[in-house]
């Protein structure tokens, strides 16, 4: 599956991270979601800890993170090897579905028939 997933130039990976963190209250505010709180003693933070599951099998200029604007320099900080183009700022915070149809239509700016895998981000 690796090899399919590297070499179709059409796939494409985006990773839903704009929650509030309202479910993990009080270890998770607005301030600080829970898709930045670190889950697996990595040190790095949940939304981190994705994106290196899925960089072995997608390379990092196909790997798009959607998250909140006012998270995305946590983003940046957290996913440096991931290119800043990659994390798209939502304009406001509406749920998966319209989270869904934005990064559809960012992303089809640049290739026509893309192949999404959606995945949220990890709790």
């Amino acid at each position: 599956m690796n090899n399919t997933l590297q070499n179709n130039i059409r796939t494409y990976v985006v990773i839903m991270a704009g929650g509030a963190g309202t479910r993990f209250w009080p270890a998770s505010t607005e301030e600080h979601p829970k898709q930045f709180l670190g889950h697996s003693g990595t040190g790095k933070d949940t939304v981190a800890d994705d994106l290196r599951a899925v960089f072995a099998p997608v390379p990092k200029e196909r790997i798009y993170v959607v998250t909140n604007r006012k998270y995305e320099s946590l983003v940046a900080h957290q996913l440096s090897d991931l290119p800043e183009d990659n994390i798209l700022g939502e304009p406001s915070r509406n749920n998966t579905a319209p989270c869904i149809a934005y990064a559809t239509c960012k992303i089809r700016i640049w290739i026509r028939r893309p192949i999404l895998s959606l995945l949220p981000v990890t709790t």
